[in-house]
């Protein structure tokens, strides 16, 4: 009898702690006071772990910038889940000289290097042309990319922004797919997907595309007017997005984008983690 009560204690405990492990979640920056000079590194990463985040995403500008952040996360055990970065089609060099530099910094971590394709001036015939026109170019610029980051053991997802190139989680795959590179994934960005009048496919989006994703960003969003608001704001279903992902495998970090979300940066992050929270126990309801 005591062996059986054991047993079914042990279940009952690991059922318990899956239930509340959820997903890694962090931040993008510009919902920590990116660009603001009383939000220092140290005060972004000990906010952060106040809260119960596990981290924070940036956007990349100076391998001497990364070494600061890197410091100040290190120091309370927090990991920068991503640096995003700008590449160009038709542009040449397509990155920032210092690329190589950075990703020095980033090898023997588990930081993603997250790049967003900005596609050039378009004629009339081109865009009219099909969304895959380019992508012979596309798939020489992420390969020349992936190949830079394995060097260094650094992985590689791109990043779909309306405008750009790849806008979308399926223009992600699409190119994912083509370059066949083993340190590369593609990505989902609820925004992006609401932008493009996504809105209301974002489930079927995630089966399509979860056995390639590598990183996830979710918000709170209105779907009439398309703008990105706090988790606990708007009409959009988060949880059944976090749900989805659940369902499909998918199994990286989470993160929060706070693009032009108004009010105060200390305010939103806790009305966000507080949320953060809801959604999980909704999310893991099975």
């Amino acid at each position: 009898m005591k062996s059986i009560i054991s047993t079914l204690a042990a279940a009952l405990l690991a059922s318990t702690i899956a239930v509340a492990a959820p997903f890694e979640f962090f931040p993008f920056d510009n919902g920590v006071g990116r660009g603001k000079p009383d939000w220092t590194p140290d005060r972004q990463a000990e906010t952060l772990k106040s809260l119960g985040y596990n981290g924070i995403g940036y956007n990349l500008t100076t391998p001497e910038a990364l070494a600061s952040w890197q410091k100040a996360m290190d120091a309370r055990e927090m990991k920068i889940y991503s640096v995003y970065v700008y590449t160009y089609l038709g542009k040449n060099p397509a990155y920032a000289a210092n690329l190589e530099s950075s990703l020095r910094l980033l090898e023997g971590r588990d930081t993603v290097l997250w790049i967003a394709i900005l596609r050039p001036k378009e004629t009339e015939q081109e865009k009219a042309a099909p969304r895959d026109a380019r992508d012979e170019e596309a798939v020489k610029l992420i390969r020349d990319v992936c190949a830079l980051a394995k060097k260094y053991h650094v992985k590689v997802a791109v990043y779909g922004h309306r405008g750009f190139y790849i806008e979308t989680a399926e223009d992600s795959l699409r190119v994912v797919e083509k370059a066949g590179c083993d340190n590369l994934g593609a990505s989902f960005n609820v925004a992006h997907e609401v932008s493009h009048g996504n809105g209301q496919r974002l489930e079927e989006i995630i089966k399509k595309t979860a056995p390639k994703l590598m990183l996830v960003s979710i918000n709170g969003a209105d779907l009439a007017t398309q703008s990105i608001l706090r988790l606990d704001q708007g009409d959009l279903d988060v949880a059944g997005v976090v749900k989805a992902l659940k369902d499909n495998g998918y199994k990286g970090p989470i993160g929060l984008q706070c693009f032009s979300v108004p009010g105060d940066v200390d305010a939103n992050l806790k009305a966000n983690i507080e949320a953060w929270k809801k959604i999980w126990a909704t999310a893991s309801t099975p």
